[in-house]
C-alpha cells in the first residue's frame, strides 16, 4: 500500500477550518475530510469521532482512519483539530 498524505488542519474555534476541508473535498474529489461540523453534503467530508485525536480519541481516530482509507481509497486526507492546542 502507497503512503496517503495527511493534513492535520488547526486553527482557533470558528475559524473556518471545516469549510477549508469542505472546499478541498471538492476541488479534490479523490480525498477526504474528517470534520468537526460538517458545512456541505459531500460523499467524502466525513464528521471525525468525538474527542481530542491526539488524546482520548485517538483510538477512535485511528480505527475511524482505518475503516475509512479501506472504504474510500483516498489519495489525501484532511483532519480537522478541534483547538490550536491540538497541533
Amino acid at each position: 500500500m502507497e503512503p496517503i498524505p495527511v493534513h492535520a488542519v488547526n486553527g482557533a474555534p470558528r475559524s473556518g477550518k471545516s469549510a477549508c476541508i469542505a472546499r478541498h473535498a471538492e476541488l479534490e474529489p479523490d480525498s477526504l475530510g474528517l470534520v468537526n461540523v460538517r458545512v456541505k453534503d459531500l460523499p467524502n467530508l466525513v464528521i471525525a469521532p468525538l474527542g481530542c485525536p491526539c488524546c482520548t480519541a485517538r483510538v477512535a481516530l485511528q480505527v475511524a482512519l482505518a475503516r475509512l482509507v479501506r472504504e474510500h481509497k483516498p489519495a489525501r486526507i484532511y483532519v480537522e483539530l478541534p483547538e490550536p492546542g491540538h497541533a
